[in-house]
């Protein structure tokens, strides 16, 4: 549907763009109308935002968790990579030793 007043984002007609096309309405109740109109699409987007940031903000959560846990496995890992390169030296050292010993 190609027309001024519908939304297709929405897929439904805008009342505010409806009544402002509106020819034969009093213009003191098509004043109001819009006000009211207005007022309740101000008050569905700050509905929305706040849906939305509350949305954000778990995710935001669930990433810095999951952030520490894999800091927390690397410093595992970096620890786990330190003890193997000494058991590596160690054994280096007894290779060469028995070598020496032979």
């Amino acid at each position: 549907m190609d027309n001024e007043v519908y939304d297709q984002q929405l897929n439904k007609i805008d009342n505010v763009k409806l009544l402002i096309k509106s020819d034969n309405i009093a213009t003191t109740l098509s004043n109001q109308e819009l006000m009211e109109h207005i007022m309740q699409a101000f008050n569905d987007l700050m509905t929305s935002l706040e849906v939305d940031h509350s949305r954000q903000k778990k995710v935001l959560l669930a990433l810095r968790s999951v952030q520490k846990k894999a800091e927390k496995k690397m410093q595992d890992y970096e620890m786990l990579l330190e003890r193997l390169e000494q058991k590596k030296l160690y054994l280096v050292g007894f290779i060469k030793l028995y070598k020496k010993n032979s």
